[in-house]
């Protein structure tokens, strides 16, 4: 069991350095010196766009990519702590999960350091370091953070929780952090992402909005997901997960789309599936675990 976990953590780490490094280089051509994109596209609106439709896709291949199918595709602390909360994650794999985006966080900082040198330090680029719009308060980004992350976790619930919608996830999760990258570059920043804001910000050394752009989108995370467990077990479901519970005394684990798991808990889901017990999306992994051990499974592996 331990060679897979490791294996999602390293994917973690992998995904926000690469995340990080597309990141400054985007920064690069948009606001570095003598770029011609930048030149051509001056205003503030038009950058942001470009930004955010890059880095949407950028995310988006993360996630159908190995490595984002390795772990579930996080590359974000926020979304690993909405997952633990909403008991798809046990708690060693979101602490291993937090502390491998953080690490690779700062390593796709020094990698792009590496390979663009100092320009990449410059005061137009700064790593990539987000900031909020002119008169934006601490307390204000903060709360425009965890409100993005919100809206972000909502989405991908939503369509997680539909089987005929869950295979458009990462297209939804493009979309949407192109759209809130968009919306929040032009007021509290458009991070949302602990992990994207951690190495710029330390690289910089500046650390007045640090507190609101680390602690915000775990507020966010907080908040959807005691808004989301009381109704997560859809109403085609919850016979079959309540009955799950009762029968193993699991009764304080909320039902959550499988979909969200890392590969461990998706293999559960396709083994299950060919038993013609469960539908994707359609009980909680909880349950789905349970399932699996009567009916002879064993320990569930990655392939």
């Amino acid at each position: 069991m331990k060679r897979p976990h490791t294996r999602a953590w390293v994917s973690e780490f992998a995904g926000t350095a690469i995340l990080l490094f597309a990141s400054v280089l985007v920064a690069r051509w948009l606001f570095g010196p003598h770029s011609a994109l930048a030149s051509a596209v001056p205003g503030m609106p038009g950058r942001m766009a470009i930004d955010g439709a890059v880095i949407g896709i950028v995310i988006g291949l993360l996630i159908i990519s190995p490595i984002g199918r390795s772990s579930g595709g996080h590359f974000n602390p926020a979304v690993t702590v909405t997952l633990w909360l909403l008991r798809g994650l046990p708690g060693r794999d979101a602490t291993a999960y937090v502390a491998a985006q953080l690490a690779g966080s700062l390593a796709g900082v020094m990698l792009v350091r590496a390979v663009l040198g100092a320009v990449s330090a410059g005061p137009a680029v700064d790593y990539a370091a987000i900031g909020p719009a002119a008169g934006w308060a601490s307390g204000a980004v903060f709360a425009g953070e965890a409100i993005s992350l919100a809206v972000l976790m909502a989405a991908v619930v939503a369509f997680l929780d539909r089987p005929a919608l869950m295979r458009w996830t990462p297209a939804v999760v493009a979309a949407g952090v192109a759209v809130l990258i968009f919306a929040g570059g032009l007021t509290s920043g458009g991070s949302f992402n602990p992990a994207r804001q951690l190495g710029p910000l330390l690289f910089v050394e500046r650390f007045s909005y640090l507190w609101a752009y680390m602690l915000g989108p775990l507020a966010g995370a907080v908040t959807l997901a005691a808004v989301v467990r009381p109704w997560a077990c859809r109403s085609h479901s919850r016979a079959t997960c309540a009955a799950h519970r009762r029968a193993t005394r699991h009764r304080s684990q909320s039902c959550l789309p499988a979909a969200l798991a890392p590969a461990a808990d998706v293999r559960a889901v396709r083994w299950l599936v060919g038993t013609a017990t469960v539908t994707p999306g359609a009980s909680c992994i909880a349950c789905e675990r349970v399932m699996a051990g009567r009916r002879g499974a064993g320990p569930v592996s990655r392939e």
